[in-house]
């Protein structure tokens, strides 16, 4: 082989042309190089450091080890897969202990690289969105590692409430003194709580109230109690107060005015667009503009209904029956009122 390459290198001293000596050099670097390979392998060398490639002759696993200078420990994995063709490849995959802590359970385990979600899977440990995990999933877990599952568990529970219902005493000029008339008989309501519990590692770590709601209102238990003089109207105008159940000043008076008295569903609205409620009155328009403000009571001032504005109207008005129509919050008081003959006392029109 020496004198053949030699025999080539002394050839461009018979050969006057330059060209054709660097031709044929180049030939025979060529052939060199094609005789080591064709007569070597390629052997790949991986680890955690990185790859080394080295042309070697054939040889076993256990002489390439050495050539590595690879001693294995017993944990590590050699993954060899022999000679394809002219090439093979050698990866050494160093063991890892890492030790998890989940569900009670303390377990310790070789992996060979790779993420913590991985390690995770690896150990059959499912995670969800709730959990605590003491490192990153992406994390590459390291030597040594020690990984730390904490479960979390998020939940509502809820609650009903009684909601007492409330005693109101009402008293009236609509019954005799001391007389009694209940209106409701009271119903109790409910709220719904609602908590927020939060259990780590089965235990309850937290429990908050989030919500309160009324889901159902509680109704009132009222009664009626007879009391002479007391108004049924909750309006007061300072500028025409009452002496002796009689205004000081007024435009004119109605006396033994016919009243009655009617109810309406919460909410209600009247012709001039007040809401309807005690003190707001149904007339005549076309006698008593709406508008007008009142003093209303009987003669002997037993019965009083108060203080009230000209709010709204009705066809039996309108016909003739009637002179004003008084208005009460529930139609039992309606009912008591019947039919009454009252001083209707003209403070002011519009």
């Amino acid at each position: 082989m020496r004198k053949l390459l030699q025999t080539l290198l002394n050839i461009p001293c018979y050969i006057r042309s330059c060209g054709f000596a660097a031709a044929l050099l180049s030939a025979a670097v060529a052939a060199m190089v094609y005789f080591v390979f064709w007569s070597n392998n390629a052997v790949f060398y991986r680890d955690e450091n990185g790859t080394r490639l080295e042309i070697l002759p054939e040889m076993s696993l256990e002489e390439l080890l050495v050539h590595f200078e690879v001693e294995p420990e017993p944990t590590d994995t050699v993954v060899y897969t022999g000679y394809v063709g002219k090439v093979a490849e050698i990866t050494l995959l160093k063991a890892k202990e890492i030790t998890i802590l989940a569900d009670g359970v303390e377990r310790t385990m070789n992996v060979y690289g790779g993420t913590v979600g991985q390690a995770l899977a690896a150990a059959n440990i499912d995670i969800d969105s709730d959990d605590l995990v003491s490192k990153k999933l992406w994390k590459q877990v390291n030597d040594g590692d020690y990984i730390i599952v904490t479960r979390m568990e998020y939940s509502l529970t809820y609650e009903e409430v009684e909601v007492p219902f409330e005693t109101n005493v009402r008293y009236t000029s609509l019954m005799r003194n001391g007389r009694t008339r209940m209106l409701s008989s009271g119903v109790d309501g409910v709220r719904m709580l609602t908590y927020m519990n939060v259990t780590m590692d089965g235990e309850i770590l937290s429990t908050e109230l989030i919500s309160d709601d009324v889901i159902r209102a509680p109704v009132a238990k009222e009664t009626l109690v007879g009391k002479a003089g007391v108004p049924v109207s909750p309006l007061v105008f300072e500028e025409y107060p009452v002496v002796n159940n009689v205004p000081v000043k007024y435009e004119y008076l109605i006396s033994e005015g016919v009243a009655t008295g009617y109810s309406a569903p919460p909410g209600a609205g009247t012709l001039g667009g007040w809401k309807a409620a005690p003190g707001y009155v149904a007339v005549n328009y076309e006698k008593i503009p709406l508008g007008t403000k009142m003093y209303i009571t009987s003669a002997d001032g037993k019965f009083v209904y108060g203080y009230a504005i000209a709010a709204d109207s009705g066809s039996a008005l309108m016909s003739g029956y009637g002179t004003v129509d008084l208005f009460y919050s529930t139609y039992i008081e309606s009912v008591l009122n019947g039919y009454r003959r009252l001083n209707i006392y003209i403070l002011e029109t519009p």
